[in-house]
């Protein structure tokens, strides 16, 4: 089985092609806690820290449609992308992250750009 890439400088992984995982308490979180966030959240869902799955419920296996719910989720992460410098701005050219889709609109198209195309096609809730 393949494994992840290891981010030396942090000591985090990403995942190839299935998630490493850790234990809560290896990752440095609460059990209880997630036990709490499990409980109030219900359905399905996972916590991911330093790139491994720590935490999980529900059946993994299943898909929804969660249309517009995962707007605030990708509005914070492009926040922390920013605020981490991982993101110098949101005018960078999505095929400096993404190799494959420099053929892609020759390569030119911005994050904010793929982030509006993807508002305008999402159902809203």
């Amino acid at each position: 089985m393949p494994q992840a890439s290891w981010r030396q400088d942090r000591g985090e992984a990403y995942p190839d092609v299935r998630w490493e995982m850790r234990t809560p308490e290896q990752a440095g979180l609460s059990r209880v806690e997630l036990d709490a966030l499990r409980d109030f959240v219900g359905g399905r869902g996972c916590v991911v820290r330093h790139g491994y799955i720590v935490y999980s419920w529900g059946d993994q296996s299943k898909s929804a449609d969660i249309a517009s719910a995962v707007k605030p989720i990708i509005s914070t992460l492009l926040l922390f992308a920013l605020q981490e410098g991982k993101l110098k701005s949101v005018d960078d050219k999505v095929s400096d992250f993404e190799p494959r889709l420099k053929s892609s609109n020759d390569g030119k198209e911005c994050v904010a750009q793929i982030l509006i195309e993807a508002a305008w096609k999402m159902p809203y809730a």
